[in-house]
């Protein structure tokens, strides 16, 4: 605004149709068509998304990571339909999850632990997957907040000619399933996708995402995971931070394997709760 203010004497009307107008136009000739996304509650709006692609065909199936990724192009597709992805499971997901980052004011220890806020509106009601924001030929599309401190693991995907996905890489998604363990679809989910995993991953990095998470509670639950499924690490680095955190956790309190379950057994190495 500032510099249209500056050089407003400059400024020639510009004859060029509005958005709107344009995109009408396109749609008439056929060079985009309208994506059938539905509204995701009662007495709100579906968004408007458009699939501009003069070569595509009605008969064209969409990725639900795709249109996640047009409705949010600076967002970071993970979870779930990540995982599918990735082929960390075999399980056909339901709902799919694109993340926008921001910063948390709390600090990284409390900022792990911290409940989400409850809405305090009349008739809201609270969705322990985040907010969706529509659906698509009968899965779910969420919208979710994350703390960039967590989500070091990030890569760009070109699945296609015109397609360019933002996700989570494979480690960061094994991750994220101890943590998220809803988002992820749930603990048959989790357990397959660590199996899987265990084929895929790169373990080194594995460990440079635990040192820039620095969240030892972590590093314990990758631990606990490890001895349940019998997996053996091919890292030192791993190996050596997984070490030195088992040594540091004398007084830790006890936690689940996953997030939010409860366990009967207790692994006393890493004074977590499993299966």
């Amino acid at each position: 605004m500032s510099v249209r203010k500056a050089i407003a004497r400059d400024i020639v009307i510009s004859t060029f149709p509005s958005a709107k107008e344009l995109i009408q136009r396109l749609i008439a000739i056929g060079w985009i068509r309208r994506i059938p996304t539905e509204s995701p509650a009662r007495g709100a709006l579906a968004p408007l998304l458009y699939l501009a692609d003069m070569e595509a065909t009605k008969e064209e199936a969409l990725d639900p990571l795709e249109l996640l990724q047009g409705y949010r192009p600076d967002g970071v597709l993970c979870y779930f339909g990540v995982l599918g992805h990735h082929g960390l499971t075999t399980q056909v997901a339901p709902f799919f999850h694109v993340a926008f980052l921001k910063e948390s004011p709390l600090p990284l220890s409390r900022a792990a632990v911290s409940k989400p806020a409850k809405s305090t509106g009349a008739k809201v009601k609270y969705d322990p997957l985040g907010r969706k924001v529509f659906n698509f030929e009968g899965v779910s599309c969420y919208l979710t907040k994350r703390n960039p401190a967590f989500v070091p693991g990030i890569q760009t995907r070109i699945v296609g000619s015109r397609t360019i996905l933002r996700m989570t890489t494979i480690e960061q998604s094994l991750l994220d399933t101890l943590g998220h363990p809803l988002h992820c679809g749930g603990e048959s989910v989790v357990f397959e996708a660590w199996e899987r995993g265990a084929s895929q991953w790169n373990t080194d990095r594995l460990a440079e995402y635990l040192e820039e998470i620095d969240l030892p509670e972590l590093d314990r639950r990758v631990g606990a995971m490890l001895d349940t499924l019998e997996i053996k690490a091919d890292s030192q680095k791993l190996n050596t931070r997984l070490e030195a955190v088992r040594q540091c956790r004398a007084d830790a309190v006890e936690l689940p394997l996953l997030r939010g379950f409860s366990y009967p057994n207790l692994n006393r190495t890493w004074n977590i709760r499993v299966p």
